[in-house]
């Protein structure tokens, strides 16, 4: 599902670019990308554009130096009005083909557009003179991880170029940490192991209110587990801190209404997690 938020801010940032440049969604999302992601100057980032009719799939191709090497960036980007949505087979194969094919083949160019046939000519000339270590295919969407068939087609690709070619995808889970403040990016993952309770015999739980439709334990686990989970994770607790805003706080008026009602005082320990 969406991260309706992070949407949120990509959209206020496309909006922005399209009130100051006029450029379509589409290319003012790309040109986001290649500045936050890639962190291209503004002019790079349209210097680097070839999206348009005839294509092949190449909406975006630049040189950066990255540890001492040379990479050359083929981009194709997605920016999908429905953001549950993910690259698909079709546009993962017209990408893959065209690198294939017109970059490190010799395709004729005669049917690709101005600036396209421009940059491949030029590239051509670098890898072979070896100026380019090595070629990044590179998704950019504000969707959803794609599937693992197409993850797994990649990773073959990749495997058959010999080290000469990798990808990159990126989607709405990377974006997040470029584009939302640390405390809004979610945790994956934490494990913790359980230890004895020693005031509770041999039981390495104890229960909490069990409930109609909800039951509950609490375990026990060291302290210096929980201490290094903060440390790797600052912004874990950071959703859940609700600094006071008085009792007339709406959120506020709920947890006192739970507190002060006979039937309700039970449920308090599972409404109230933050």
């Amino acid at each position: 599902m969406a991260n309706i938020r992070l949407q949120n801010v990509l959209k206020r940032e496309i909006q922005k670019l399209q009130d100051s440049k006029g450029w379509e969604r589409h290319v003012a999302f790309l040109v986001l990308m290649l500045v936050r992601v890639f962190d291209l100057d503004e002019f790079e980032a349209e210097d680097a554009l070839t999206e348009g009719k005839s294509d092949m799939g190449i909406d975006a191709m630049f040189e950066l130096m990255e540890d001492g090497e040379n990479i050359l960036y083929v981009v194709q980007s997605k920016c999908f009005e429905n953001a549950d949505k993910s690259l698909d087979d079709g546009a993962k194969n017209k990408l893959v083909r065209t690198v294939s094919t017109y970059i490190l083949g010799d395709y004729d160019v005669a049917d690709v557009n101005a600036r396209l046939k421009k940059k491949i000519v030029d590239v051509r000339d670098r890898l072979s003179e070896g100026r380019i270590t090595r070629v990044g295919v590179a998704f950019l969407t504000n969707g959803q991880r794609p599937s693992e068939a197409i993850v797994c087609d990649l990773d073959n690709y990749k495997r058959d170029q010999g080290g000469q070619v990798f990808y990159e995808i990126y989607t709405e889970e990377d974006l997040g940490v470029v584009f939302m403040p640390e405390s809004a990016v979610p945790v994956k993952e934490v494990e913790l192991h359980v230890v004895k309770d020693v005031g509770a015999g041999d039981k390495v739980f104890l229960n909490m209110p069990s409930l109609e439709y909800v039951e509950g334990k609490v375990f026990r686990v060291d302290i210096s587990e929980v201490a290094q989970m903060v440390r790797d994770n600052p912004n874990i607790f950071n959703s859940n801190v609700r600094a006071y805003q008085s009792i007339r706080h709406k959120v506020n008026e709920k947890i006192a209404s739970t507190l002060r009602g006979s039937e309700t005082l039970g449920e308090f320990v599972y409404l109230k997690t933050g």
